[in-house]
Formats: C-alpha cells, sequence, structure tokens
C-alpha cells in the first residue's frame, strides 16, 4: 500500500499572488470610483434637460457650501454673480466680495468692501445688538 504524504515547505524565495483577485479588487475599486463621480451629474442633466422636479433640484444645488457662501454674499450686496443655480456658482471678473469682520468675535458676520455708509447698514445693527446680548449676564 503506497501513501502519499503532503509536505509544505515554508520558504521566502517566492511569493504567490493571485493575479486575478488583484484585477478584480482594482476594476470594481476603480468602477465605484467613476460611478460615484458621473451619477450625480447625469442625474442632474436628466432632471434639467426634461424639467423633472425643478424645485428640488434647486433646493439641493442651493444647500451646498458653494452656493450658500453665494447666497451669504449677495445677502449683503456683494458681488455680481452668474451660474447661480449651477454647482459651483461664478462671480464676474475682478469683482471684491465681502469680507469677515471680526470686531466681536462671539458673533463674526460678513461686511461689504463696497458700502459707503456703513452706519446706516443692518449688518452694524446686528453685529451692535449681537456685542450687547453677549454683555448682558
Amino acid at each position: 500500500m503506497l501513501t502519499l504524504a503532503i509536505k509544505k515547505i515554508l520558504s521566502d524565495a517566492y511569493a504567490s499572488f493571485s493575479v486575478l483577485g488583484l484585477f478584480l479588487v482594482i476594476g470594481i475599486g476603480l468602477g465605484i470610483i467613476v460611478l460615484d463621480s458621473t451619477v450625480d451629474y447625469v442625474y442632474v442633466w436628466i432632471q434639467k434637460r426634461y424639467n423633472i422636479s425643478p424645485y428640488s433640484r434647486l433646493e439641493w444645488a442651493t444647500s451646498s457650501t458653494l452656493q450658500l457662501q453665494r447666497l451669504a454674499h449677495e445677502a449683503i450686496g456683494s458681488g455680481t454673480w452668474i451660474k447661480g443655480s449651477d454647482t459651483i456658482p461664478i462671480t464676474t471678473a475682478e469683482v471684491k466680495l465681502s469680507a469677515l469682520d471680526i470686531s466681536n468675535t462671539k458673533h463674526p458676520v460678513l461686511r461689504s468692501t463696497t458700502m459707503k455708509n456703513e452706519e446706516s447698514s443692518p449688518l452694524v445693527a446686528t453685529a451692535s445688538m449681537a456685542e450687547r446680548d453677549n454683555t448682558t449676564p
């Protein structure tokens, strides 16, 4: 009776790995990355093209960080903006935007750099009310 003995020899002389497994991981990973970066643009294009739920599309776009910054600057009359409903709003060339007023560090506000009469500005009233609120016990 012949018995076969299987003996595993451990050696650092070579390495073995699965090429198929490596290509699957890389391929699936790249597929997920491409899908993630394109699906939003395709969805917005379809919504614009067929005018599907424009309110929800604009609400979603307006809640993004860059659109919120545009809204804040527009609220105080700073800058001329184009592409107001796109993902990235753009100002016209050579526009000075408002600056952050940190005279009250507990309540910083945007201050327009183009305002001539700052005493009549509603931001000054807001800042002075905030300073009053911070000093009350």
